[in-house]
């Protein structure tokens, strides 16, 4: 799902059940968040995040002291029979041993996707928390989600926008002043909202007519927001 250099390795981050690793052993058709090592081409390492049932990892960042990877994670049972999810982040150190994790379950169904660092070091993650299939409420703290850690796993910010059925962000550009991020608000309507460093929101644009994902990426040209 995303890639990061250190040095002459390139550290990959995804899922795999194992049929075929020379690492681990077949997971009975269970995926489970992964950490690739790939040297000069040639596969060297895989980590497997052993917990819980499914497990995924959309994106990796690495940080002076080791890395932090981010993704969703099926803790129970039922979780994994009704698609259920919660979201995950985990530090791991230099040599891939994990310093700490942390869980998130806001709502039914919870992700997270990007995940980016601040000049501070803080860590920045954005994701999904929404209902899962057939449940019906009107949760105010769900849909796309902003975060905010320190280093040592302390969470400093939190915000969210829409509604526990449809929101979710799927990009964050860090500026000197805040944050812009990108997503789906309702169903099928792209947006991008600018909020300040203390989660307050500043300004925001939609576009209609996207699929599920709404706006997927977004970088700066000039005085530009270009997004995909």
């Amino acid at each position: 799902s995303a890639v990061v250099k250190d040095k002459n390795n390139y550290i990959g981050v995804g899922f795999s059940d194992y049929y075929n690793s020379d690492f681990n052993d077949y997971n009975d058709g269970l995926n489970k968040a992964t950490i690739f090592v790939n040297e000069k081409g040639k596969l060297v390492n895989e980590i497997m995040l052993d917990l819980g049932y499914n497990s995924y990892f959309n994106d990796i960042v690495k940080l002076d002291d080791g890395y932090v990877a981010v993704g969703s994670v099926q803790m129970t049972k039922e979780q994994k029979e009704d698609k259920l999810s919660e979201g995950l982040i985990v530090k791991y150190d230099k040599d891939f041993n994990i310093v700490w994790r942390k869980n998130l379950g806001i709502l039914g169904k919870t992700e997270l996707l990007k995940v980016k660092l601040n000049k501070n070091k803080d860590i920045v993650v954005v994701g999904t928390s929404v209902y899962g299939e057939g449940y019906v409420g009107n949760h105010t703290t769900g849909g796309g989600i902003l975060l905010k850690y320190n280093k040592n796993g302390k969470e400093l910010l939190r915000v969210n926008n829409g509604g526990p059925y449809n929101g979710r962000f799927n990009d964050v550009l860090i500026e000197d002043d805040g944050y812009v991020v990108v997503g789906l608000g309702k169903a099928n309507s792209g947006i991008i909202v600018k909020y300040d460093k203390k989660g307050k929101k500043l300004w925001s644009g939609s576009y209609g007519y996207t699929d599920n994902n709404g706006i997927n990426s977004i970088v700066k040209l000039g005085n530009n927001y270009i997004t995909a």
